[in-house]
């Protein structure tokens, strides 16, 4: 009779599949998170930057000389502050080359800027202010539209439309009406966009 011979070594357990939690805990969930993270980084990265500007000063619309005529040949010149503000925390973000201001007051338009020969560019968490100057040649407004301005002008200052423009293709960003002198008006930001590659109003 032979005896039993008892083996000494290990023997492995058969392996068992990975459970659908646990799969989920340690590949489904990460790949996610990875995911989330890496689209929310790139649209941080290509979203511009907030726009904001103020109208600090109009000239070549007195009443007295600009407007006395109907109409009038106007030669308006309007000083803006523009702000560029990032919306991140972790990126630079920049008003590009070409772009350009324009001032309009119902639905007319009366100065334009020169276009940016350089970046505007501002650090994450910081704003910057830059002095734009729109000026208008040769504007004659319609006669309806002057007696408007000639009535405001007499009281209050009017507001005027201000829009970016340059920013896009095919799309200007409107900042909607800004008074003559209020400062405060740079803390709201400039939201509206409109097309255009078609007509348009503000």
């Amino acid at each position: 009779m032979i005896p039993d011979q008892r083996s000494d070594q290990l023997v492995e357990a058969p392996s068992r599949p990975m459970s659908r939690c646990h799969l989920f805990w340690a590949v489904i969930l990460p790949m996610v998170l990875l995911v989330g993270v890496i689209t929310f980084c790139a649209y941080q990265y290509h979203e511009p930057p907030y726009y904001y500007a103020a109208i600090d000063s109009v000239s070549g619309l007195n009443l007295t000389t600009d407007l006395a005529r109907r109409p009038a040949l106007l030669y308006p010149e309007f000083n803006l502050t523009v702000r560029v503000a990032p919306h991140t925390l972790w990126f630079k973000k920049c008003l590009d080359r070409g772009a350009y201001v324009g001032v309009a007051y119902r639905g007319f338009w009366f100065a334009t800027s020169v276009p940016t020969t350089d970046k505007i560019c501002v650090g994450p968490g910081k704003v910057v202010d830059r002095p734009f100057v729109a000026r208008g040649r040769d504007v004659v407004m319609p006669v309806s539209v002057q007696d408007s301005l000639v009535g405001e002008l007499r009281g209050p200052l009017p507001d005027f439309n201000v829009v970016f423009l340059g920013l896009w293709r095919c799309c200007a960003l409107s900042c909607g009406t800004r008074r003559v002198g209020d400062a405060g008006v740079l803390r709201t930001r400039c939201s509206q966009t409109y097309s255009t590659c078609t007509r348009y109003t503000y």
